[in-house]
């Protein structure tokens, strides 16, 4: 994508096959978000605000797991009730 550097910036810098991985989706959905535009401004603000919704769920959750693993003495190994799925 045009906004982000397609090699490393710096000889050191190594790019990881799991960056490429989220690389590639993220242009996946980008290609995704850019051929609703053929449907109209509507279709492609539609798609633009599923993205957000799903990625602020998404994010929520992760910071749920993470405000629940963060509990002083949690036992690594204990089950974590983390509620209703959906």
């Amino acid at each position: 994508m045009a906004d982000r550097p397609e090699t490393p910036s710096e000889p050191t810098q190594v790019i990881s096959e799991s960056d490429v991985q989220w690389r590639t989706a993220g242009d996946r959905i980008q290609t995704l978000l850019d051929s609703c535009a053929a449907g109209g401004t509507a279709a492609q603000e539609r798609a633009s605000q599923l993205v957000r919704e799903v990625v602020g769920l998404y994010g929520a959750g992760l910071e749920r797991i993470m405000r629940l693993l963060s509990q002083p003495g949690l036992d690594p190994d204990a089950h974590i009730d983390l509620g209703p799925v959906c």
